[in-house]
């Protein structure tokens, strides 16, 4: 009968085990579908991307090059004759829209004997159109007389085929341009070069429309593999070189050998234009700040983690499982092979909250109350439009749009929720449209402020002021996740004229780019103590109000687009390891160590000075080492609700009650099998698969959106 009873207990764990097994098989198969679905969406959306972006510069490219045909079509039917040549330029620079200039160079004495050379050029300005003569700056039919800065474009061009030139910077223009060359002929005869220009930054600023994603960027090189621009470092400072291993004769297929050194990534290539040149797009797989992807993606990384730590979880619990049932079934009670097992489990069920900890350090949470990320003019204007026409609908004045900029010298925590904050913040103001508003800029969640005018210059018809600001914010931080938690210091910035309708905007030509991972807009050797700085960006909220400060409705700043500087940190896990939880540690192995002192054998009591008094001593010193630990971790953070690392001191606790509490039972003679059996060894061997089973499952519990 007894037989048959063992027999009935093995069966059902084999077949509870085995039920497990079978869920957390589909489970995971579901999951690696799912996974590959969000890869395939993601590289569908980086393949698009890429098309899109090569599409709109070559389109671009092609513009120009129908445009430079009709020009130097044109001139060669112009007579050569100064006036004609230069109305010529002139009427065909009012149908150039979307072009930096337009011009003609020709051969020395080409208009005749009088005149050795010829070149009028068009180009825009902030001022309008600029009618120059590029032989004013320099000789551009001699390479020995160029100059220090010129380009030997026209040498370049006039034996040649219609080509790209550049990216160069014009000395004339004072911009990086493209120019697309054609040698100009006049019946049969070379008689100079006619010429378009791109503004080339203009370009690639445009392209910045096409939001790639966090961390995410783009690179235009030639057909050698040289780069010409790169958006994640457009000042030059990136790799320089890349090794494309062919190009198709169709122009259409490019391989290249790419070493990206930042993130896992989709990379894909494309060629653009006659002159083969080729956009790489380079994308993080981890996308957090793309909207196109947010609706496929869940939201954010964290919806992704929430679902592996569950599957790691049911893995490690049915290995402990088949395990039990294994031991079980080959009826493994020698005290050798139960403290194999013992500590096979325990260190399964370390390993299973290691790897939670590795996923949750890993990965990037992104707050749900960030607006829209600003990451090039295009988002600013978008930002503008919508304001307007809702100024409009509700009756407002018109809203006066402000650039800032703001530069983060130092971030210091006073405590869990104020921090001080130094560095410079600034703004341009049109001296015409704006000159009824007045100057500065107020940091609603700032408890003390000093904020100092450091500088003021002028430029034609703005004025760019920058104050340098020492204050201390008030905010909210989530510690939850401590010691793995990540948090948010951000900078929201109020115009000073508070009852007008002013927005502040980022101004983007202050920053080299916007790219959230190269920390635009801090000190390059920031160093915050304790902490990582992931990331920096701006963002615009519409926040609500349930007061009307006391103005009239049309003042009112529901709905007011509002400007913030984010600063996203990492806290750095080695520092409240050895704080707290490396002694909550020291103080479990000195309670097992209690533990195992617990003895019926008199000179094994004798010899370990065992008794209940002891173990209940010994428990108390060791109550308060992590009652003192525990009460200093609540007071640096001073939060209401329950974190992470508590759960460990708790777990503590009821592990000294248990031990205390054996010592007890085991002293009284208390007929419990649990506690009498074999000179006390179950509870020994149950200590450490208890601790850690625990600690494994508050750690599911929490990350796993449980809790």
């Amino acid at each position: 009968m007894k037989y048959i009873i063992n027999s009935s207990k093995h069966i059902t764990l084999f077949f509870i085990t085995s039920l497990l097994s079978v869920i957390t098989i589909v489970y995971a198969a579901n999951l690696v579908v799912h996974t590959m679905k969000i890869d395939n969406v993601i590289e569908e959306f980086a393949l698009s991307k890429n098309e899109a972006m090569g599409k709109y510069i070559n389109d671009i490219l092609t513009d120009a090059k129908i445009f430079s045909v009709r020009l130097n079509h044109s001139l060669q039917v112009t007579p050569l004759e100064g006036v004609d040549i230069r109305g010529k330029i002139r009427n065909f620079s009012h149908i150039s829209d979307g072009f930096l200039g337009i011009g003609a160079s020709y051969e020395p004495y080409a208009l005749g004997d009088s005149m050795r050379l010829f070149s009028p050029y068009i180009y825009r300005s902030y001022q309008g159109y600029n009618h120059v003569d590029v032989d004013y700056y320099y000789d551009y039919s001699s390479k020995d007389l160029l100059g220090k800065h010129a380009v030997d474009w026209y040498l370049n061009s006039r034996n040649s085929s219609p080509m790209w030139l550049g990216p160069f910077y014009d000395d004339v223009s004072n911009h990086s341009v493209l120019r697309r060359t054609m040698p100009l002929e006049k019946n049969g005869s070379l008689v100079g070069v006619s010429y378009t220009d791109i503004d080339f930054r203009g370009l690639m600023e445009s392209v910045k429309k096409y939001y790639l994603g966090d961390d995410s960027y783009f690179l235009l090189m030639n057909r050698d593999g040289k780069v010409v621009y790169n958006s994640r470092h457009p000042n030059g400072e990136g790799k320089t070189h890349f090794n494309i291993i062919g190009i198709s004769e169709e122009n259409t297929a490019v391989s290249i050998g790419i070493d990206n050194d930042y993130f896992d990534s989709w990379n894909h290539a494309t060629v653009i234009g006659d002159n083969s040149w080729v956009l790489l797009t380079v994308i993080n797989k981890v996308q957090n700040g793309t909207p196109e992807l947010r609706n496929y993606y869940l939201n954010n990384n964290a919806i992704q983690l929430q679902e592996y730590i569950p599957l790691s979880s049911a893995i490690i619990i049915c290995i402990v499982s088949w395990l039990i049932h294994f031991a079980l079934n080959r009826k493994m009670y020698k005290k050798n092979e139960l403290w194999n097992i013992s500590i096979l489990v325990s260190l399964l069920f370390v390993f299973g909250m290691l790897l939670i900890w590795i996923g949750v350090y890993g990965d990037y949470f992104e707050d749900g109350f960030i607006g829209d990320k600003i990451h090039s003019e295009s988002s600013i204007n978008k930002v503008k439009t919508k304001y307007s026409i809702q100024s409009l609908k509700e009756q407002k004045s018109p809203p006066t749009f402000v650039p800032t900029g703001i530069f983060v010298q130092s971030i210091e925590f006073n405590n869990a929720y104020n921090v001080k904050i130094t560095g410079y913040v600034w703004q341009r103001y049109d001296k015409n449209v704006e000159s009824g508003i007045g100057q500065g800029v107020v940091f609603p969640e700032a408890e003390t402020a000093d904020l100092t005018e450091s500088y003021r210059f002028e430029e034609k018809d703005t004025v760019t002021i920058g104050w340098y600001f020492e204050s201390t914010f008030r905010e909210k931080f989530d510690y939850g996740n401590y010691p793995f938690d990540q948090q948010l210091v951000w900078l929201r910035v109020w115009h000073m004229d508070f009852q007008k309708n002013v927005v502040l905007t980022p101004m983007i030509s202050s920053y080299d780019n916007l790219n959230p991972g190269s920390l635009p807009g801090l000190e390059k050797e920031f160093v915050i103590n304790g902490w990582t700085v992931e990331k920096t960006f701006y963002d615009i909220r519409e926040n609500q109000y349930n007061t009307n400060f006391g103005m009239p409705k049309h003042f009112s700043k529901n709905n007011q687009p509002e400007l913030y500087y984010n600063i996203s940190l990492r806290r750095n896990f080695l520092d409240p390891f050895i704080s707290y939880l490396f002694p909550v540690i020291v103080v479990l192995l000195m309670l097992f160590g209690v533990l195992a002192m617990t003895s019926a054998n008199e000179e094994k009591s004798v010899n370990l000075g065992f008794n209940a008094a002891a173990a209940l001593s010994s428990c108390s010193a060791l109550f308060y080492v992590s009652l003192v630990s525990h009460v200093h971790l609540r007071n640096q953070l001073e939060t209401s609700s329950m974190i992470y690392m508590e759960y460990f001191f708790l777990v503590s606790y009821v592990m000294l009650l248990l031990v205390v509490l054996n010592a007890i039972m085991f002293s009284l003679r208390v007929d419990f099998k649990l506690v009498s059996y074999n000179d006390n060894i179950i509870p020994k061997i149950l200590y450490w698969p208890v601790l850690t089973g625990i600690s494994f499952l508050m750690t599911i519990f929490m990350y796993s959106g449980i809790t």
